[in-house]
């Protein structure tokens, strides 16, 4: 009888090993066991190799490596810090501690409306990526940097002004 079983288990194990693991049975018996084994592995992949060591990155791209690879599109960069220096800028005329001054990408101390607000975060961003991307800043930074004002006008006489500068 033992050797009657022999061929048979042989034909299981044959039969367990060409199993199309992406097919994901309808049911029955078979979904249930794929249900408490998780997903599939892929068997090219040795159970000792390192973590990550999984040949094929899938994973979406970041793109500071696109950006590293073909280089800091400057243009953009003096495009994004414009936007938000003057974003940053919008202040409180009631708050006494508007328009206080950062440090901008030339190094000169420019006023913000509200010190910790998203939009002068965003501003602070935006200065670091631009000197971490070494744009030339001839084009951008003046040849002498102003005194900012502390202050915080109103052109229409309501609650928001904008910095001086």
């Amino acid at each position: 009888m033992g050797r009657s079983l022999l061929p048979l288990l042989g034909l299981v194990s044959l039969a367990g090993c060409s199993y199309d693991w992406n097919s994901h049975g309808s049911g029955g018996a078979d979904a249930h066991a794929e249900a408490e084994a998780g997903p599939p592995t892929d068997s090219a992949v040795s159970m000792d190799a390192p973590p990550g060591d999984v040949g094929v990155d899938s994973s979406p791209m970041d793109s500071s490596v696109v950006e590293a690879e073909a280089g800091p599109d400057c243009a953009a960069l003096v495009a994004q810090l414009q936007a938000d220096f003057q974003a940053a800028q919008v202040c409180s005329v009631i708050d006494p501690t508007a328009c206080k001054s950062v440090s901008d990408e030339c190094g000169c101390h420019v006023p913000v409306g509200k010190m910790g607000s998203a939009a002068t975060t965003a501003f602070l961003g935006a200065v670091s990526q631009f000197n971490a991307a070494q744009c030339d800043k001839a084009s951008v930074c003046p040849d002498a940097c102003a005194v900012p004002l502390e202050a915080c006008p109103t052109a229409d006489g309501g609650p928001s002004g904008f910095c001086l500068q």
